[in-house]
């Protein structure tokens, strides 16, 4: 089938919470992001994951700065 389009996954806290310690356990930055897409049994691929993992770390940025300057 020619131009089919694969399943929209969402990410829900149980994904992000299971894709940020497969991160941890895999250390994409020095092995690649293929290693975490392959153990995350979710129909996600690298560039998801990454992607997934920058904004969620971003995020946490955003958040911790505004806190800090409470």
């Amino acid at each position: 089938m020619i131009g089919a389009r694969k399943k929209q996954f969402r990410f829900g806290v149980e994904s992000d919470i299971s894709l940020l310690r497969q991160v941890l356990c895999e250390n994409p930055f020095a092995n690649g992001w293929d290693t975490v897409s392959a153990g995350l049994m979710l129909p996600v691929d690298a560039r998801r994951c990454r992607e997934r993992t920058m904004l969620l770390i971003e995020q946490h940025r955003k958040e911790n700065t505004i806190n800090l300057k409470k």
